[in-house]
């Protein structure tokens, strides 16, 4: 027959608390949690959150026979997780504290406990260590509280005692006879209604100045406003005399064009004038003395130039004015003019034989 084959070991590792001796935290507490490393699978434990250098647990994971890696990382909010410590333990049944290094330096401690685990290895002899093992390591965790517990305690004595002490002192320094303490209260009290007084009539004449100094404030108040109310009025002549100034400048504006306007027009108008005059100018013949009403002439000689009229025939005076009218058309031409009718040589009298000239 065959044998039967022996069951196989397997311990549960359990992990209660930690003491860190290096806080990683840049800023506020550490986040610690726990990690349990073995044959390249890792297990972790929640996150103490706060708890900075003394977190709780209270983690247990299935381990086989061998090494584990026991280790502690500070695990914040936004950043990657820091390493604070590690170590490697031999799985066997036992229990305590394991230290923690850090580069060769050390960084705190654990509490654990390595157990049988039933479920794989009944053995009564087995389950009675292990339960001796958390008996022992729950008696340790409460000597570490009992004597956590007492220098509180001492704490507390000693800062009750020097609070009796100075309030010994402070009685002892306040006892006196009842006959001066009553002389003294008596005095105190009349000092006190004295300066009650003292107060009481500053109070009252501070109070009567403040009421003075809101009437004036309030008279001030009103001057401004009048003044207020006066500088409106002022803008708005102004604004009104500005606006009457613009109107009288672009009625001035306006005619001073039409002024420049009158002004071309008569310029024009006196250029055109003078055109015309020029045209209408009648040419004066020299060596002729004429009569504007047709009169006949008085003198008997009339000459022009060197020549003798009355000793000349009429037909040669007429030739001689003809030939000076036309050089002197031909000289100053006017088409405008009319021709003049030919002179007659008998004008009025034939008898005297006078020349009168139309002009």
């Amino acid at each position: 027959m065959a044998e039967k084959s022996k069951p196989q070991k397997g311990y549960v590792l359990k992990v209660y608390q930690a003491r860190l001796d290096r806080s990683v935290s840049i800023v506020g507490t550490m986040n610690p949690q726990l990690y349990v490393k073995q044959a390249g699978i890792e297990q972790r434990s929640e996150v103490a959150s706060g708890a900075d250098k003394s977190p709780k647990w209270y983690f247990s994971v299935p381990v086989e026979e061998g090494e584990v890696e026991l280790g502690v990382v500070h695990k914040p909010l936004v950043l990657r997780e820091v390493p604070v410590g590690s170590c490697e333990l031999v799985v066997k049944e036992s229990g305590g504290w394991a230290e923690l290094f850090y580069e060769g330096l050390k960084a705190g401690s654990v509490k654990f406990s390595v157990q049988l685990d039933v479920a794989t290895y009944s053995d009564p002899r087995a389950q009675y260590l292990s339960r001796l093992n958390d008996l022992e390591l729950e008696r340790e965790e409460m000597l570490y509280y009992k004597q956590k517990y007492k220098l509180k305690l001492e704490d507390f004595k000693r800062q009750y005692r020097c609070f009796t002490e100075c309030r010994v002192k402070t009685e002892a320094s306040f006892e006196f006879d009842s006959e001066e303490q009553s002389g003294r209260q008596d005095e105190f009290i009349k000092n006190l209604m004295k300066k009650i007084k003292a107060k009481t009539k500053e109070i009252q004449n501070s109070q009567k100045e403040i009421v003075l100094k809101r009437k004036a404030l309030k008279e001030q108040e009103e001057k401004l406003i009048e003044d207020k109310t006066k500088i409106k009025k002022l803008r708005e002549e102004i604004s009104q005399e500005k606006r009457e100034l613009e109107e009288i400048k672009e009625k001035m504006s306006s005619e001073y064009a039409d002024m420049k306007r009158n002004k071309q027009k008569v310029k024009l108008h006196n250029k055109l004038i003078e055109k015309s005059k020029e045209k209408t100018k009648k040419p004066s013949i020299p060596g002729l003395n004429t009569c504007r009403n047709n009169s006949p002439v008085q003198s008997k000689t009339h000459r022009r130039g060197n020549i003798n009229l009355s000793s000349s025939q009429p037909w040669e005076v007429l030739s001689m004015e003809m030939s000076t009218r036309r050089a002197y058309s031909s000289r100053t031409p006017n088409t405008s003019e009319k021709l003049r009718p030919p002179l007659h040589p008998l004008a009025g009298n034939s008898a005297s034989r006078l020349i009168s000239f139309e002009c």
